[in-house]
């Protein structure tokens, strides 16, 4: 029909216009709803049938229109043979975002629609560096990632990044080193390196139809915000949203009208129920990264527990997934050799880690070993076959230093 017809005509903004009609549906039902309830008070009906009606039209405006929360079971066999269908030919894509690290793999399936994600783990575990491996499984199926860094700057982020997809250390793209490189002198820089440095970052991040990361780096935000942000993302990406990564739980503004005096942990489980309803309402998963109490550092065996999440209860109860990070050349009473989780043999501790998942509501659980590359904070498949140094071997070889 009409849709389909300037869709066809004008595809650059036909997301917009969808957006304004969705828009202007929900406005409608209410002004009908309004109407409708007005002629039933003036009939003087029963106030429980008006509320019952203004009820179930307050709703339908809120779900976009086509989108059901109510199915019977014929649908629901409908909805999950479409679902089958999908993943048969297209792979894991077709339930959600296939995860490049292949014991991680193994044990989620994909980053899946709809879920609330929880990474968590002590500092200097390698969260963040999890997340540059996250936006990367999005960018590499066409999907864009959205990161909301209410830690690190965006400009902290793309040196970040953009060391992990060089495989090289941060620190040589900074003033220092950029002065005193022997190999670029400091006129060529501009013209030379940061062309080449340009060309890796987009062949990652972008596509012939514009982005594939969009970073925000407020330093506090609201769920309303978040929201706000998340739908703007939507509605205006040329490239399907893969989801949604938070840095991290505890900079998120917790604080509205009706809990100012609620504690901490009724606090938390407001926020983590309010995102896993976002994660629904896109059908995108959400990926929250969560510090963990120092509880694990008291015991002998530092590998983290739920019950090691810094107000645990609501946690554990709305995510989907709970996975830690766990890297033992991080303590100082570890041996310099440690028990692969997966094989049994023994290697040594450096660059050693675990993605240790303690809750999977779609499947079992597991241990998926990793290796961190430090000097590039990079986390890649585990191989007990190369060396410290085969990691780099994971990117593209040829750098600009």
């Amino acid at each position: 029909g009409y849709i389909t017809e300037v869709s066809c005509q004008y595809t650059f903004h036909y997301i917009e216009y969808c957006a304004v009609l969705l828009d202007l549906y929900s406005k409608r039902t209410l002004m009908q709803a309004t109407a409708r309830a007005q002629a039933q008070i003036l009939d003087n009906e029963p106030l429980t049938g008006i509320f019952t009606d203004m009820q179930l039209a307050l709703i339908e405006a809120q779900e976009p229109a086509g989108k059901r929360s109510m199915y019977d079971g014929g649908m629901v066999l409908e909805a999950v043979n479409s679902n089958m269908v999908e993943i048969a030919k297209y792979g894991l894509d077709g339930d959600g975002t296939r995860i490049r690290l292949h014991e991680l793999r193994s044990i989620l399936g994909c980053w899946h629609r709809g879920d609330l994600v929880i990474i968590a783990g002590r500092p200097a575990m390698g969260k963040t560096a999890f997340v540059e491996t996250i936006l990367s499984d999005f960018a590499l199926t066409g999907k864009a990632g959205i990161f909301l860094s209410l830690e690190m700057t965006a400009v902290q982020v793309g040196y970040r990044l953009l060391s992990g997809l060089t495989a090289n250390d941060s620190r040589k793209y900074s003033v220092s080193e950029l002065k005193s490189s022997a190999m670029y002198p400091t006129e060529e820089v501009a013209a030379l390196v940061v062309p080449q440095l340009n060309e890796r970052f987009k062949s990652r991040y972008s596509n012939d139809k514009g982005t594939l990361l969009y970073i925000d780096d407020q330093s506090s935000m609201s769920i309303a915000q978040i929201r706000a942000k998340v739908m703007q993302i939507i509605s205006s990406s040329r490239n399907p949203v893969g989801g949604v990564v938070i840095d991290y739980l505890g900079l998120i503004d917790d604080s509205t009208p009706t809990n100012r005096n609620d504690n901490k942990v009724n606090r938390i489980g407001d926020i983590t129920r309010a995102l896993k309803c976002l994660a629904k309402e896109f059908d995108i998963p959400v990926i929250l990264l969560c510090q963990l109490s120092r509880a694990v550092e008291t015991r002998s065996d530092k590998r983290p527990i739920l019950a090691d999440l810094r107000d645990s209860g609501a946690i554990e109860q709305d995510a989907d997934v709970v996975a830690f990070l766990h890297r033992p050349e991080y303590y100082r009473d570890c041996t310099d050799m440690v028990e692969h989780a997966t094989t049994g043999i023994q290697v040594n501790k450096d660059g050693y880690g675990e993605i240790i998942v303690a809750k999977n509501r779609n499947g079992g659980l597991g241990i998926a070993p990793f290796r961190f590359v430090a000097h590039c904070t990079a986390i890649v498949d585990y191989d007990t076959k190369h060396s410290v140094d085969a990691p780099a071997n994971y990117y593209e070889v040829d750098v600009p230093f």
